[in-house]
């Protein structure tokens, strides 16, 4: 039933919602808190210092309802004028709890804010390659999306790393999958339960972040960790539009036109599909480009992912752990799934090389070193072969 909905869908429909789904992930976290970029109190900051990451919380919900412990101070006064201005501006709530810290609770803190800081960083590190987002994308579209909304942060490569890496995960000789039927719907349920769950556990946590806790350098807006992870489905479909435009994707002789946006190989394991020849494209400077941009993004991702959990105050030791935990099961979770996914991926497609052996004999490719970060592959159009 769900293969011919997907098989009736025509590619128009399935690119306007890929376009939505595209634009509309990294900005719920704007949406949901765009009354308080207006200068009024959003919708998140009326449950926001209800409650706490749990090692602390009941020490500072104390001190805002005004029955702080001995030691403590009582900064209801504070939080209530906060709470009941026009705008939502905590500062003064937020000078209170922090000035009834002692200093080894602030040393805590700094260091729970070192940890979190280094997560994108060391996410990266168990996260998949930006080339390994984008031959699943091109496969299974669907699956891709939520593993990147499960696991998010990805390797950056340069081009020539690029390169090397896309034609190290192509072109494995094909093994026979001996499963019975039943075991292949299994494992396609068990790769949605686990890429959802991931998911899912990374949404919540980007929520609770928002929430139970204060972004130190940004306490008019809320939304900042919910707009990291959210971004890290538009650097996964920036992947997958960049490794489109560095090859063309060929079948039985015929080339794909935007192949990331046919859904209709969804619900077929990527060992169990159509054998791909990928061939490089033409316009080779225009890819270059692409993978250039999604570079710089990739890192500027990671970098805006560390400033603001770096920035996050009111969490513990204890509970930094355990968010990076979370974060790590997550990562390792999707991880599988790609593993198991690029292997059969590699099976069935192969990477056309005629054309660089064409320029080879030409003496046309230009050899690179990873020193200068160039690469340059033919532009196939500007070579002329002439036969001997």
């Amino acid at each position: 039933m769900i293969n011919l909905l997907l098989n009736g869908l025509p590619n128009r429909i399935m690119a306007r919602l890929a376009f939505i789904v595209i634009f509309i992930s990294p900005v719920w976290a704007i949406s949901l808190d765009h009354q308080a970029l207006n200068g009024k109190r959003g919708t998140w900051t009326t449950h926001q210092m209800d409650r706490f990451f749990p090692s602390w919380n009941d020490m500072l919900r104390n001190m805002l309802v005004g029955t702080p412990a001995a030691g403590d101070t009582d900064c209801s006064a504070q939080f209530q004028a906060d709470l009941h201005a026009t705008t939502w501006r905590p500062y003064s709530t937020v000078r209170c709890l922090l000035e009834s810290f002692p200093e080894y609770r602030k040393s805590e803190m700094a260091a729970a804010s070192v940890l979190l800081g280094l997560l994108p960083v060391i996410l990266s590190q168990l996260g998949p390659s930006t080339v390994e987002q984008g031959l699943l994308g091109l496969r299974r579209p669907i699956l891709a999306m939520l593993l990147a909304a499960g696991s998010p942060t990805a390797v950056s490569l340069r081009n020539t790393e690029y390169d090397e890496a896309l034609e190290k995960r192509v072109g494995a000789d094909k093994r026979v999958l001996s499963l019975p039927v039943w075991s292949t719907s299994f494992i396609l349920l068990a790769q949605y339960l686990v890429a959802l769950g991931a998911a899912v556990n990374v949404a919540i946590l980007a929520y609770q972040l928002c929430i139970w806790a204060v972004t130190v350098f940004s306490l008019g807006f809320e939304g900042l960790p919910a707009l990291w992870v959210s971004l890290a489905v538009l650097v996964h479909f920036a992947g997958v539009f960049a490794l489109h435009r560095k090859v063309q994707v060929i079948a039985d002789g015929t080339t794909l036109r935007w192949v990331f946006l046919d859904v209709r190989r969804e619900l077929v394991l990527s060992k169990l599909q159509a054998n791909w020849t990928l061939k490089w494209s033409t316009g080779t400077e225009r890819g270059r480009l692409w993978v250039w941009l999604l570079y710089v993004g990739t890192v500027l991702h990671i970098l805006f992912g560390s400033l603001v959990l770096s920035g996050l105050i009111f969490i513990s030791m204890v509970d930094a752990v355990f968010i990076a935990l979370r974060f790590f099961g997550s990562a390792c979770a999707c991880k599988a799934v790609y593993a198991f996914e690029l292997a059969g991926i590699q099976e069935v497609t192969k990477l056309d090389k005629e054309n660089e052996a064409a320029c080879l004999e030409l003496g046309r490719l230009l050899h690179y070193s990873s020193e200068d970060d160039s690469v340059s592959r033919c532009s196939w159009d500007e070579i002329p072969i002439e036969s001997s």
